[in-house]
């Protein structure tokens, strides 16, 4: 995978290399001596890394269009297989030959499992449909809510400061938010309604006083 790498690929990798011999150059591993049969050794952390970021790097390049549905496993797949080329190209300088190889795959899926996650999350989330009407009735409702006083104060400063047509619409829109405890739905709306009514009928009487 690594050789011959893809034009697409090839700055990132590039990244990833320096990252990974900048860790080698410091890290003195050929000093590394481990303290028990469970100690893991720093370029397995380092080798867990480079392997994030060429898979990130195959990600970027080629699966921007993959669906949801197929993309965790497709990122799995991807990930193991950079995983063992990455300890047979890299690891095994530190290592006393191959069989250890199937240890360091697994770790690195363990090890790189919440970022797998995160990723795969943001891909369901860039594949949901986009709520405009939703987040806008939120967004108005905490603007509101911020705002002292009762209900009938906040219509009458829409009123004031818009047109009636769009403040029945900014009405409708955050009535489930703007709503007394315990009133929901359609009394929500009707509560708000008729809180803007009595609003309009006010400013006429005034305009016409």
């Amino acid at each position: 995978m690594h050789t011959g790498i893809h034009p697409l690929m090839r700055e990132p990798v590039a990244q990833a290399e320096i990252r990974y011999r900048s860790e080698e150059e410091k890290g003195h591993w050929h000093e590394w001596r481990p303290v028990n049969a469970d100690s893991v050794p720093p370029w397995w952390y380092a080798g867990a890394d480079y392997t994030w970021e060429v898979v990130l790097a195959f990600v970027d390049a080629f699966m921007q269009h993959t669906w949801a549905t197929d993309f965790d496993s497709e990122v799995e797949r991807e990930l193991l297989e950079t995983a063992g080329d990455t300890f047979a190209e890299k690891l095994i300088h530190y290592e006393s030959g191959q069989h250890r190889k199937p240890q360091f795959v697994s770790f690195v899926r363990v090890q790189l499992a919440a970022r797998r996650a995160k990723l795969t999350r943001e891909r369901w989330q860039k594949a949901a449909p986009p709520q405009p009407q939703t987040e806008r009735a939120i967004a108005n409702g905490a603007a509101v809510r911020a705002l002292p006083g009762p209900v009938p104060t906040v219509v009458e400063t829409a009123y004031a400061q818009s047109s009636p047509a769009d403040v029945l619409g900014t009405v409708a829109g955050t009535a489930g938010e703007l709503a007394a405890p315990g009133v929901e739905g359609r009394e929500a709306r009707k509560v708000l309604r008729d809180a803007y009514k009595a609003e309009c009928k006010k400013g006429r009487r005034e305009s016409h006083g």
